[in-house]
């Protein structure tokens, strides 16, 4: 059976090839994370953690394909338009990773990518600041405290903070939410 699928790019006639593209959309989607790329940036950075920390932010937020779309574009998440044009922005505004791991989190987290709005984080701090995340430091601290009391059992205050047993026993022997060193949570 012949192939006749066609680029999903709106005009674009081609054969699809890739991810609903032809060939020349693929492969910029796939270099540059975005198919109608015209403008190439000239920066040499395409394989440094910053250019994938942006592009990642790029293509959750606006790639309905992307595993990340639902959480992220789905929900109302916007790239600011300086950021979504032109990596060499984001990088003068974020500038370089300060350490190795470091992630880019939204203290807003239902705020937009933008540089108000952003900052880089220990994967830690960033993993805090989900939405899905139930915990705060004065619940874990709490936590701490009743347990060192002796007075209930792990299973007792799982059921009491509705919590697994096995989430809170890793934040009772500091497995989870420690206090982080300071140079390790750096934050622009």
């Amino acid at each position: 059976m012949e192939n006749n699928r066609k680029c999903v790019i709106e005009g674009c006639n081609n054969k699809h090839y890739a991810k609903d593209y032809c060939q020349k959309h693929y492969k910029k989607f796939t270099r540059y994370g975005d198919p109608l790329i015209s403008v190439y940036e000239s920066h040499g950075m395409l394989k440094s953690p910053e250019y994938k920390a942006w592009n990642h932010i790029i293509q959750r937020c606006t790639n309905p394909k992307n595993k990340s779309y639902k959480d992220y574009g789905g929900r109302g998440i916007l790239v600011c338009g300086r950021w979504r044009d032109s990596f060499s922005a984001f990088l003068e505004d974020m500038g370089k990773k300060p350490f190795s791991k470091a992630q880019i989190d939204r203290e807003e987290n239902n705020g937009n990518y933008e540089p108000s709005n952003c900052r880089w984080v220990s994967p830690s701090k960033n993993n805090q600041n989900k939405r899905t995340t139930v915990l705060n430091w004065f619940t874990v601290n709490s936590i701490r405290r009743v347990y060192a009391l002796k007075r209930f059992t792990s299973l007792e205050l799982s059921k009491i903070y509705n919590l697994n047993k096995w989430t809170l026993e890793n934040v009772i022997y500091n497995k989870n939410w420690k206090q982080p060193a300071p140079e390790a949570d750096y934050e622009r």
